[in-house]
């Protein structure tokens, strides 16, 4: 008798450890990387099957057999990498399109040395082979990579992870678990209010451009803190925190501590990509094009009275 007693409580020893395993952030750090959008993140650098590729061919114009190898290689892993999207659920797949896009760009810096232009441009030129009737995604790429760019990519993984990590506290697998999702939840959204918030002190004033400055959703924006990093309480569930102050504008000639960053459909884009950017673009020359319109069809009717004058 003792001795089942020792077995089915080893196994319930076992099974519990089993289960730890499944709650992100049990084990400290891991809070995002379980997260689907972490998951992808963390994926596109580990080794994978290398398949044969069907335009093998295009790479016979890079001369040199290593550079060739190495083009080939890093384009198979492109490939692997874009068909894996799909196994991602469609609310996050955006976001994924748009890190795969910012990871061959960070290859683009890394390789330099291992990879030459012709490479690139094979590489850049096959892209487009790569669409499915299931998934497809754009190539844009991101010049001039920084760490202003990695703060903005940061906050729209936390907004994303942000959203996983909210699920699970309010629909854990097992009911058992959810005091522990909870306390992840808290844990993670006090860490990056206080990288993003505190640590960010004012942000710079943007003039017509502040719904899309640091704002990934009307859910998580730098300008509603309460709402961006909300809290649990086991008595209110998760609301938005009160106690946490939103950024103010920088004033008096101080500087914000964090970059500019600018989102539309939750992604960073540069400033000329947003719609209000291009619309006073369009307005501007607009009224260029109006205006010499205007003084084209006013020097021809002056003309026309002056020909009328002398006849």
């Amino acid at each position: 008798m003792p001795l089942v007693i020792i077995f089915i409580t080893l196994f319930e020893i076992k099974l519990i450890k089993s289960n730890m395993n499944l709650i992100p952030c049990l084990k400290k750090d891991r809070a995002i990387e379980v997260c689907p959008l972490s998951e992808f993140i963390n994926s596109l650098n580990t080794s994978k099957q290398v398949k044969k590729l069907k335009s093998e061919k295009e790479f016979d114009v890079i001369i040199d057999s290593e550079k060739k190898y190495e083009a080939k290689d890093l384009f198979s892993q492109l490939q692997a990498n874009y068909n894996s999207v799909i196994n991602y659920k469609e609310n996050i797949r955006t976001q994924c399109c748009f890190y795969l896009n910012y990871w061959l760009d960070e290859q683009k810096e890394k390789k330099k040395e291992t990879i030459n232009d012709s490479g690139w441009t094979v590489i850049e030129k096959l892209w487009d082979t790569l669409k499915s009737s299931s998934f497809s995604c754009d190539r844009k790429p991101y010049k001039n990579l920084s760490v202003d760019k990695d703060k903005c990519v940061d906050f729209m993984a936390y907004c994303v992870n942000k959203d996983e990590l909210k699920y699970k506290c309010e629909h854990p697998d097992q009911e058992q678990f959810k005091e522990n999702y909870c306390k992840i939840f808290n844990a993670f959204t006090e860490k990056y209010y206080k990288e993003f918030i505190v640590n960010g002190k004012c942000l710079n004033e943007t003039n017509n451009y502040n719904k899309y400055y640091w704002t990934f959703s009307d859910n998580c924006s730098l300008h509603n803190a309460p709402k961006t990093f909300p809290k649990y309480t086991s008595d209110t569930g998760i609301l938005d925190d009160e106690s946490k102050a939103s950024i103010g504008k920088c004033e008096n000639g101080e500087k914000s501590l964090i970059p500019d960053c600018y989102m539309f459909q939750g992604v960073p884009v540069k400033i000329e990509e947003l719609p209000s950017f291009i619309d006073k673009a369009l307005m501007k020359y607009g009224i260029y094009a109006g205006s010499s319109f205007i003084g084209f069809l006013s020097l021809a009717l002056y003309l026309y009275k002056v020909k009328n004058l002398f006849r």
